[in-house]
């Protein structure tokens, strides 16, 4: 029986899903693995280490250099793909001014293993795996967060949950 053009486009299409989908890098992962065995193992702590702004950019503290630049230099022996997905990594750390760090990481470790332990997506907002609770509730009297910090945290936990593909996990 020869497949239909309809059977072999669907065919393609999931598997063109299922590649792009394998394809999505984890910035923490990539971190670890290529940055944090010479540097400090986690990029919230590099970030609050090692750059700093300058003007509307990453640079190293002791090199003055952009830290794109630098990667782009081979440092790391990071590709393309992979010096975009750190560097917007790095710089949603320096965003949030290390929020998570300064006043979650005491209790609940990194935000990442928090977020795959102990939260789900649902209707497109992080709840708690086994409290039901819906999270953004939950912060308006937890960890002494002002009514500002709560997008950033917010906006921390999404960022694990749902990655660039869009698939929430």
């Amino acid at each position: 029986m020869k497949p239909t053009i309809a059977a072999m486009f669907g065919f393609a299409v999931v598997l063109g899903a299922s590649i792009g989908h394998a394809q999505q890098i984890d910035p923490h992962a990539l971190y670890e693995s290529k940055c944090g065995t010479c540097h400090v193992p986690h990029a919230g702590e590099f970030v609050g280490q090692s750059v700093m702004v300058d003007g509307t950019e990453l640079i190293g503290k002791s090199t003055q250099i952009p830290v794109r630049t630098f990667l782009q230099t081979g440092h790391g022996r990071l590709s393309d793909s992979e010096i975009d997905t750190m560097m917007d990594h790095l710089e949603t750390i320096q965003d949030s001014g290390q929020l998570f760090i300064r006043k979650c990481t005491i209790c609940h470790g990194r935000a990442v293993v928090l977020s795959e332990l102990n939260l789900i997506m649902k209707d497109g907002e992080p709840w708690g795996r086994y409290t039901g609770r819906k999270i953004e509730d939950f912060l308006q009297d937890h960890g002494r967060l002002t009514q500002d910090e709560i997008p950033i945290i917010m906006g921390a936990f999404v960022r694990q949950l749902v990655p660039a593909d869009g698939v929430e996990n």
